[in-house]
């Protein structure tokens, strides 16, 4: 509730998320994107939502040792001393649990054990990274083939842009030879123009929601 509340966009990256939770045979899933996209926010909202267990791994900031999981096999038996030494519950090891491991790009160990974590463990696995095409490229990376289903990410698109200012029914209705009314085309062109100037990154998207100025909008997108 809380994420939600906090990310009210509707993401069509959800649909996608459940498409591949619904493949009977699914197989570890990679997320990409470029940063603050909300990769995480997403996967997070999704794993809240359908499942009853979520052990979220952060490898920007390790604290609680999950490389000592890769080190040691990656049993279920690491996994839940993982979770004694996280203070989160006891690891059930089936299809309702999900295990994600957020910014995989920061150890090429954990990345390269992604097949001996889906032998082992019999819990769904969701693995996310900033630039992956490009870091993946390097030799201590090693691609994991037949193991791996892969989507991507990006900024909110124009008819997720128009859906947070609950426009995306005319969006997708509108007349392309000027049959409807004015203020459809008008509402729409005016959308378009801001989506022009501030793209659709999610925190500049709700800043302009929350104060309609361009230039808040614009200090924002300096800092990401």
């Amino acid at each position: 509730k809380r994420l939600t509340s906090e990310n009210p966009f509707v993401r069509d990256i959800q649909k996608e998320l459940m498409r591949w939770k619904k493949d009977a045979v699914h197989k570890v899933l990679q997320l990409e994107g470029s940063r603050q996209i909300g990769k995480t926010t997403e996967i997070k909202k999704f794993a809240y939502k359908n499942y009853e267990y979520v052990i979220f791994v952060d490898l920007s900031n390790d604290i609680f040792s999950f490389i000592d999981v890769v080190n040691n096999g990656c049993s279920p038996f690491e996994v839940e001393k993982y979770c004694m030494r996280a203070s989160i519950p006891h690891f059930v090891n089936n299809k309702n649990t999900v295990l994600i491991i957020d910014e995989i790009q920061n150890s090429n160990i954990v990345y390269n054990s992604i097949r001996k974590m889906y032998e082992e463990l019999n819990c769904d696995i969701i693995v996310t990274g900033s630039y992956l095409g490009r870091i993946l490229g390097d030799k201590e990376f090693f691609q994991p083939a037949g193991t791996i289903s892969y989507l991507y990410m990006f900024t909110l698109s124009f008819q997720e842009f128009c859906r947070a200012f609950r426009c995306e029914k005319i969006l997708l209705n509108i007349d392309l030879y000027g049959k409807d009314e004015t203020k459809d085309y008008e509402k729409l062109e005016k959308l378009y123009h801001i989506y022009l100037k501030i793209g659709g990154y999610p925190e500049v998207v709700k800043v302009y929601k929350e104060t309609k100025n361009i230039e808040d909008c614009y200090n924002i997108i300096e800092k990401l």
